[in-house]
């Protein structure tokens, strides 16, 4: 009788062992689908069934990550208190990132090593996160609509330094543990308070 194989999950696990090969550090010169096969207990052809080359798993991670989270995020959505949503989506946002600081640095070295050899992540991380963005603009235009920020706030403006300052608290507490000088966690605080009315 065949073994049936879930292969979702296959695939799920053969991107938990890259990610945890490339957070050894393990560069990414070194991790080949022949080192992740081994490592995977699969042989090279059905390794290729699911990807094609190293770049194709670590997109797919990018991408499964990140989809995982604006879902997460989007559910702590209140349409009536749209200021209260953000603030409850940038909290949920730096406890993942205290929980999850391995994935960060694996991630961060992700996408230098890549950009060593000439592949890029960032255009994939890029417009993952535009998705995040598009969605704060849209509970600040709320909040503007409805008078709880000021009407002339340039709400793509606002958006676009929240998560700056998101990926900047998320990068102290993955190398910093959160305790460097001028920590973001307490200016991204600040700036999301000063925009109340």
């Amino acid at each position: 009788m065949p073994k049936i194989v879930d292969h979702e999950q296959r695939k799920q696990d053969i991107v938990n062992v890259a990610m945890e090969m490339l957070s050894e550090n393990e560069s990414l010169v070194n991790i080949n689908m022949v080192s992740i096969a081994k490592r995977c207990e699969l042989s090279r052809p059905t390794l290729y069934q699911y990807f094609h080359d190293k770049h194709a798993i670590y997109k797919y991670a990018i991408k499964n990550i990140t989809n995982n989270l604006f879902e997460k995020y989007s559910k702590l959505v209140k349409e009536n208190e749209p200021i209260e949503s953000i603030e409850n989506i940038v909290n949920a946002v730096l406890e993942d990132a205290e929980s999850f600081k391995f994935e960060i640095l694996a991630l961060l070295s992700l996408v230098i090593q890549s950009k060593r050899e000439g592949e890029t992540f960032l255009d994939s991380l890029n417009a993952r996160t535009i998705k995040f963005n598009i969605l704060l603009k849209r509970l600040l235009s709320h909040a503007k609509n409805n008078g709880t920020i000021k009407s002339d706030s340039d709400c793509e403006n606002i958006a676009s330094n929240i998560v700056y300052l998101i990926e900047s608290a998320c990068f102290n507490i993955a190398f910093f543990n959160g305790k460097k000088e001028g920590n973001p966690k307490d200016l991204l605080n600040k700036y999301i308070e000063s925009l109340y009315i």
